[in-house]
């Protein structure tokens, strides 16, 4: 994060980076959050995909961000597409031709705190999406939710001792919260369909499990104690379970003796499932 008193865009925090293979040198990179005063470092997974764009194909790195924002960048040039809300946002006003985002007025942490949209933990993080080639759609398990932003003017770095910054956050209790698995249209970063897990709760939890897809059209993903298989195509809740552990990892899919199995931690167990 950018921490009191620094300037300037941090390179290269928060951002992707192409290296060349050969030399290790850099060939590209792109910055999705510059300065990054709200701690929305980039831990997420990014997916390698060919897609149509403008009438013809590219190849394409997509990125589910934890600013909010879902993009599209040519992975051989890091020529930015373009990048789409996922979940409510109130920091940016816009993108520039190469990308760089125009932060909206108000929306840096203050002393007293400064609403925003996401909180620090909501979006998406290190829960890994999913994507189905076939249909063009990226799964990404997402929530929904406000912080309130603080800044403090006397944080100062010590060599030797610990240093957290300038900035703390938590959750505006008085906003809605909404968890959810939802399919992104890799051509566009339209949202093609959303299916809520949890709306509302008080006791919050912002953890949604990876996701993973099929080739047959079928979504699985975890949320709290409950695993649950979604319909590709139109994000209906299929199946579910509830397996007594927290489910915050990914399925995986594998087959045994020409048998396909679909597994995901829970708590401290492994289930495995399979039709009979």
């Amino acid at each position: 994060m950018l921490f009191a008193g620094d300037q300037g865009d941090n390179l290269y925090s928060n951002s992707v980076i192409a290296l060349d293979a050969r030399t290790g040198r850099l060939r590209w990179y792109y910055q999705f959050t510059p300065g990054d005063t709200h701690d929305w470092d980039s831990a997420q997974q990014p997916i390698l995909a060919e897609i149509d764009w403008q009438g013809r194909r590219r190849p394409v790195v997509l990125w589910a961000n934890r600013n909010a924002f879902f993009y599209a960048l040519d992975r051989t040039s890091g020529e930015f597409l373009f990048a789409k809300p996922f979940v409510k946002q109130t920091w940016n006003e816009g993108f520039d031709a190469k990308g760089r985002p125009r932060v909206a007025a108000g929306s840096e942490p203050t002393p007293s705190g400064t609403l925003v949209w996401p909180a620090i933990m909501s979006a998406t993080l290190w829960w890994p999406p999913s994507y189905d080639a076939a249909r063009q759609l990226v799964f990404v398990p997402s929530s929904d939710a406000a912080g309130m932003y603080f800044r403090s003017e006397r944080a100062h770095y010590v060599r030797g001792r610990r240093f957290d910054g300038g900035m703390a956050t938590t959750y505006s209790a008085n906003h809605p919260t909404t968890a959810y698995v939802k399919a992104i249209d890799a051509r566009t970063g339209d949202i093609r369909w959303q299916t809520a897990l949890e709306s509302g709760d008080a006791d919050f939890v912002w953890t949604v499990g990876g996701v993973l897809s099929t080739r047959t059209g079928v979504v699985f993903a975890g949320y709290r104690n409950a695993f649950h298989a979604f319909d590709a195509d139109s994000g209906r809740d299929l199946w579910r379970v509830h397996l007594g552990g927290r489910v915050r990892g990914s399925p995986i899919a594998f087959a045994v003796g020409g048998r396909q199995y679909v597994a995901v931690a829970a708590g401290h167990a492994v289930f495995a499932f399979t039709l009979p």
